[in-house]
Formats: C-alpha cells, sequence, structure tokens
C-alpha cells in the first residue's frame, strides 16, 4: 500500500487484507507494515489511498478478518480516497471487494489481483477475475532459513530484540540516538534554560520578598498579583486560588452553575479536570454517591483543608493500586491496557 502510494511507477495496486484506519490501528498490536513509522503522522489511511490517483487501485478485504482490517474501517479509508479519484475522473479504477474469509491471501483473493493487473498493466479484459493457473507450491524445508529446523543459541524477534536493547538506553540517550540516526535535531525533553534566563533574576527577587516575608499564602504577593492580572486581562476582579481544580469549582459556580446542569469536559485530560465539575454539580451528593475515593482525598485536602487526613487517604489508595496492579501481573494478563 505504501509503496504503491509512494512510487508512481508502479501501476496498478493491491493491498490485500492490509487496508483499516489509522484509528483502529490503535486499538491494535498491529505489525510494522501497517503503521509504518512515520508514515500516518499527518495523514489518514484514506489520504495514503488517494496518492495512488489516478493509477488503479484494487482494495481486497474479507469479513472475518479483525477489526482493524474490517470491510468496515477499510470503507472509511476507501470513501476517504474516492473523491480524489474522482477529481482525476477516474473513479472506475478505485475497487473495493470483499471477500466471505478471515486473513489470506486466498485463491478467490489472488484471482481478483490477477484481473486487475491483466486489465491496468497489459491493457487486456475488464478487470474481472482470471483462473488461477496449476502451480507448485513450494516445501517449507525449501524455505527455510536454518536447514536443520533449529534456530541458532542467539536468535531473538525483532520485538525481544528490541525490547532488550531498550533497558540498555537511557530513554534519553535513545530518543537522542533515534533523532540522530533520522538526522533530526534532538529536543530535550525539558528545557527551561530560555525561559529562565530571560525571567531568572525577576524570579529570585521574587522568590526573596516571599522568603523574607514569611507570607507563604496569601499575602502582600498575592494581592499584587490579583492586581496585575485583572488589569491585563481588563477585569474588576482576580482571585488567587490553590489549584487549578478549585478555580473550575469558582468559575463553575460563580456561573451558576449547579445541580441538575450538565457540563461537558475534555476526554482526554487530567482527573481532576472533573472534579471542578462534580463539586459545584453534585456537592458530592445525593447521600455522597459521586464521592469517590479520589474525589473525597482532593475535598478533604484542598477544599476542607483537613491534610492529615487527606495524606493518610492518599497513602491507602496508593496502596490499593500497587496490590491490584501485583494481583493483576501475577494472577491475570502481565500487562496493563489503557
Amino acid at each position: 500500500m505504501y509503496a504503491g502510494a509512494l512510487d508512481e511507477r508502479i501501476r496498478a495496486v493491491v493491498p490485500v487484507c492490509s487496508v483499516g484506519t489509522y484509528q483502529s490501528y490503535l486499538h491494535a498490536a498491529c505489525c510494522v507494515c501497517e503503521a509504518l513509522p512515520g508514515g500516518l503522522r499527518l495523514a489518514e489511511e484514506g489520504d495514503v489511498l488517494s496518492l495512488v490517483a489516478p493509477r488503479a487501485l484494487l482494495v481486497i478485504n474479507a469479513t472475518k478478518d479483525a477489526f482493524q482490517f474490517s470491510v468496515g474501517e477499510a470503507e472509511k479509508s476507501v470513501a476517504r480516497a474516492r473523491p480524489i479519484f474522482r477529481l482525476y475522473n477516474v473513479e472506475k479504477q478505485l475497487q473495493h471487494p470483499t471477500f466471505e474469509s478471515p486473513h489470506a491471501y486466498n485463491q478467490a483473493m489472488r484471482e481478483a489481483m490477477y484481473g486487475w493487473m491483466t486489465r491496468w498493466l497489459k491493457g487486456e479484459g475488464q478487470g474481472a477475475p482470471i483462473a488461477e493457473p496449476k502451480h507448485t507450491i513450494e516445501k517449507a524445508e525449501d524455505l527455510a532459513c536454518f536447514p536443520d529446523g533449529k534456530r541458532p543459541a542467539g536468535f531473538l524477534f525483532p520485538p525481544t530484540f528490541a525490547a532488550r536493547r531498550k533497558t540498555t538506553l537511557p530513554d534519553a540517550t535513545m530518543r537522542a540516538s533515534v533523532c540522530r540516526a533520522r538526522g533530526r535535531p534532538v529536543v530535550p525533553f525539558v528545557g527551561l534554560a530560555r525561559q529562565h534566563a530571560a525571567l531568572g533574576e525577576e524570579l529570585r527577587e521574587a522568590f526573596e520578598r516571599v522568603v523574607g516575608s514569611d507570607a507563604f499564602i496569601l499575602g502582600p504577593e498575592v494581592e499584587a498579583f490579583e492586581r496585575e492580572f485583572a488589569d491585563y486581562c481588563a477585569a474588576r476582579e482576580c482571585v488567587g486560588v490553590a489549584s487549578g481544580t478549585a478555580a473550575l469549582a469558582l468559575a463553575l459556580t460563580a456561573a451558576g452553575i449547579g445541580p441538575g446542569d450538565e457540563v461537558v469536559v475534555p476526554a482526554h485530560t487530567f482527573i481532576a479536570s472533573a472534579f471542578g465539575v462534580i463539586h459545584a454539580v453534585t456537592h458530592g451528593g445525593p447521600g455522597n454517591a459521586t464521592e469517590i475515593m479520589v474525589f473525597k482525598l482532593w475535598k478533604d485536602g484542598f477544599i476542607g483543608l483537613n491534610l492529615g487526613s487527606s495524606a493518610a487517604q492518599s497513602v491507602i489508595l496508593m496502596a490499593v493500586v500497587i496490590g491490584l496492579t501485583m494481583l493483576q501481573f501475577r494472577v491475570a494478563e502481565k500487562r496493563v491496557t489503557y
């Protein structure tokens, strides 16, 4: 699929049981031939298929294949590519036949490929399947890399080799080596030096003022910040609070949001983003039904300022998570799915 998209010398392209969508690949353990490194950073799979236009493209899928190669997922990519073929006025050169089969490259699929290649490479026929001629299949022992049927002691599959290699390199070193190998600049994981260079002196002076005044909560520095930030935002008032979660809860309350109201939050966010909504909309009720352990910990510590109790709860919660993780790895699958 990728070769056919990128090499215009290939006049007819037939990916078999390998077209789905990038989003479906994220839910499965696809091989590298489907998730080409860097191949789908800026595009979906349908965009890759559209690069074949105006050449001929036959996308073959099986009805009993895995989700990532399913007919439904492939149809999404074919539909995304079809307008490009239509733009070239060659829509007939994009076809998507399906076969009642599991993941395979069986005779019916091959015969469809023979007809397609004959039509668009030789200019013969209408692209209908062509019967497969008789042929002799090679024996497995003739194709084996190791004639005696035994792999050498140091043999490793690529995933095992990569996993072992990773353990010998710190993450930062590995990222830097990969970047250098690809001719890309190395970007440090944390790089605040330029910010510190511009603001360092001002920050140090503010830090020294706070330490010297012993005003670690509220005090003149917070009051000055509230005035200056209100002016910056062209607002009448600004209130400094302990956390972003508290800011969300206060903002919702100020806006009149309360029990019975609906608040939509992003799905990909920090868990505390929802705490402010829970606090404003339910206040833990009715009957503390929404007061899950993590929310209760936050409420006791940040709202009630009961630091001793919240600290004890956090230790208990951490012990529970560690225990469940150990149980997961010892009794169930030795992996965690996110």
